[in-house]
């Protein structure tokens, strides 16, 4: 069964693929929030890279604290998806296990 993984912290890009390497399987789903939305401001994780090794994976980021971070994702990263609490909830759930980096 497939796993969340719920980036918290800002991570240099290249913290982030080691980490996506070692821990992060194809299934896998990951949800940024917390401080983990300012990466989503860097261009490294606008980058093509960023994409591709992400491509296998859901990718969601909290909608009340992106308005509250005023962060648009929209036409931005078109594969992060803005959910709210209930999803949330429901993603933890659905999954094996939650790990926070």
């Amino acid at each position: 069964m497939a796993q969340l993984h719920l980036i918290q912290t800002q991570l240099e890009f290249t913290n982030f693929r080691s980490n996506y390497q070692r821990f992060v399987s194809d299934k896998d789903s990951l949800l940024f929030l917390n401080e983990g939305l300012v990466n989503l401001l860097s261009k490294d994780y606008l980058s093509e890279s960023f994409i591709q090794i992400t491509s296998s994976n859901e990718l969601f980021a909290l909608d009340e604290q992106l308005t509250a971070q005023a962060i648009n994702i929209s036409g931005t990263v078109g594969q992060i998806q803005a959910i709210d609490y209930q999803k949330f909830i429901a993603l933890c759930q659905s999954t094996s296990k939650v790990v926070a980096w």
